[in-house]
């Protein structure tokens, strides 16, 4: 197989524990993924990854970091302010949150973690009601837990869970159909 961008030789293995930065956070690992090798460089082959990325975020117990906030933002296709006015802050406010200049709170927290739950249900119209309730009742838990604080934790997701998340991400496209 050649690659599409250099017509090089592609090279697959699967790498036992591959630190993922393509998402813009330091993080994230994952476990027995097949790897794309070429003169481009390395790509994981995961479709869906970074939804699972998000409900992975979501599940934490401490507060989101700055790098979260963004990427959650980013990956519900929300502009700075469309947030900021969704949470009832200023852009600058929400800026400073994702550039880590200071922490989004407790009370924050919780309720970017809602706004981020709604635009992912939202999103996810087309999916399982079920599956998506259930999550949504799991992350209502974590919202009402007390003293989080904010730290980056690993993240660590496997090749089980991405081809569950690949399942349910096929099922929904076609579903629009």
């Amino acid at each position: 197989m050649k690659c599409v961008i250099c017509s090089k030789k592609v090279e697959i293995t699967v790498v036992k524990n591959y630190h993922y930065t393509m998402s813009g956070l330091d993080n994230i690992y994952l476990s027995d993924i097949p790897v794309s090798k070429c003169a481009c460089g390395e790509t994981p082959k995961v479709e869906g990854l970074h939804s699972l990325i998000v409900k992975k975020i979501l599940q934490k117990n401490d507060l989101l970091t700055g790098r979260e906030i963004r990427f959650m933002r980013q990956q519900m296709k929300l502009e700075a302010a469309e947030l900021a006015e969704q949470v009832g802050v200023g852009e600058d406010v929400l800026l400073k949150w994702e550039d880590g200049a200071e922490s989004a709170g407790l009370v924050y927290d919780k309720l970017l973690r809602m706004e981020f739950m709604l635009n992912y249900v939202k999103q996810s119209d087309a999916v399982s009601k079920e599956p998506t309730r259930k999550f949504a009742e799991f992350i209502a838990e974590i919202i009402t837990k007390q003293g989080i604080q904010v730290k980056e934790e690993k993240i660590s997701i496997s090749e089980k869970e991405i081809c569950n998340e690949r399942l349910i991400v096929s099922s929904a496209s076609l579903t629009k159909l």
